[in-house]
């Protein structure tokens, strides 16, 4: 199945389905690649948490949603998931995903250091 990113690509190439469910458990997701909305595919997630843990640096991506009413909240991620405010949980999953000690990535916590920011794609003013 092709992938928008090299980091599906690593991730079809370096996965099995034990380390696919193990990681859909940690995230507490229910499908690799298929069903759901972009961002309760395990797929996803292991894309954007892979392409978070080869950065040099921290990205904090605004991220602009809209309610049913046309209310807009912009918050501030360090990856295109919803439940990344809190990055143990992208330590963790990076560990799992990768099998490498996130360990100098933790030195980048972004509860201690700066953060560059950038605008997402789906951004708007």
């Amino acid at each position: 199945m092709p992938r928008g990113s090299t980091a599906h690509a690593w991730l079809d190439e370096n996965l099995d389905d034990t380390e696919r469910a193990d990681f859909l458990s940690l995230r507490q997701l229910n499908a690799w690649a298929d069903g759901g909305e972009w961002d309760e595919r395990g797929a996803e997630h292991a894309a954007e948490i892979i392409t978070w843990g080869i950065l040099d640096r921290n990205i904090s991506i605004r991220w602009i949603e809209s309610d049913d009413g046309g209310t807009t909240t912009t918050t501030w991620r360090l990856a295109k998931l919803p439940d990344d405010s809190d990055p143990d949980g992208l330590f963790e999953a990076f560990e799992l995903l990768t099998g490498t000690d996130a360990s100098p990535r933790r030195l980048d916590d972004p509860r201690t250091t700066p953060i560059t920011t950038i605008l997402s794609p789906e951004a708007k003013w």
